[in-house]
């Protein structure tokens, strides 16, 4: 039965090695769909100013006179005012994001290290009480 516990405490050892590589990777795919997250938001956000200044320049063109040309300035400013603070807004619910996902793989990977580290305990005292049943009865 020592045998057990000894093959048993190597496969946790094993266990607690990887572990550390496993967060990483958890880690590394959480960054990757916040740099995809983020890079969908700066093209969707970049086609928007494209058509408000696509807009602006249709407007001038076809307006006449200084009150039209006024209106669609202030349509273009306002319009480009609206989108960045959409941007700025969804880049921070992206980074909020982010930050529980890697607050979760924190949090697993805490309780993995105990989980992992109580077992390791709990094998190495059965491993003592084999010993010491061992001993009593060569000896006792």
């Amino acid at each position: 039965q020592s045998q057990l516990i000894d093959k048993q405490l190597t496969g946790l050892q094993g266990s607690m090695d990887q572990l550390g590589g496993v967060k990483e990777t958890k880690i590394g795919a959480a960054r990757e769909e916040y740099e995809l997250g983020l890079g969908q938001l700066g093209m969707k956000t970049g086609q928007t100013m494209q058509t408000i200044q696509q807009q602006y320049e249709s407007a001038i063109g076809k307006g006449k006179g200084l009150a039209t040309a006024g209106g669609a300035e202030r349509y273009k400013s306002l319009s480009l005012g609206s989108t960045r603070n959409v941007y700025t807004s969804q880049r921070e619910g992206l980074m909020g994001q982010l930050g529980k996902v890697l607050g979760g793989v924190e949090e697993w990977y805490a309780g993995e290290q105990a989980r992992l580290g109580s077992e390791k305990t709990r094998l190495q005292y059965e491993k003592r009480m084999q010993q010491q049943k061992l001993g009593r009865g060569l000896f006792g």
